[in-house]
């Protein structure tokens, strides 16, 4: 469960770091990817929107959902639970790192 969220939530998160929000209204329930709008540096967080409003289709839970916003809903995800997809890198560290890829590119020539 992601942060902010409670179990009457429709957002869900798997171990695989994906996003995904349960249309309730439907029989059985169905379970859409959320589309992902891309990192928030300055919030050091992950965005992803409502996959019906990002790609134009109809969701019966569209007005629960998204609540009146033009945009949709959005979900942010704290960068520090998905450190797959934005690492910390610290500055000497990415020193280290550009050196051993010059020295790797040199290798390969």
């Amino acid at each position: 469960m992601l942060p902010g969220h409670d179990g009457n939530s429709n957002i869900v998160y798997d171990e695989a770091g994906t996003v995904y929000c349960y249309d309730r209204k439907s029989q059985p329930m169905v379970r859409h990817k959320m589309s992902y709008i891309g990192h928030e540096p300055q919030r050091h967080t992950i965005k992803y929107r409502c996959p019906a409003m990002h790609e134009g289709w109809e969701c019966p839970m569209a007005k629960i959902c998204n609540a009146g916003k033009s945009y949709g809903l959005t979900v942010r995800v704290p960068q520090e639970i998905d450190v797959r997809r934005f690492p910390f890198v610290a500055s000497r560290d990415e020193e280290v790192l550009n050196a051993c890829t010059k020295a790797g590119q040199r290798w390969s020539e």
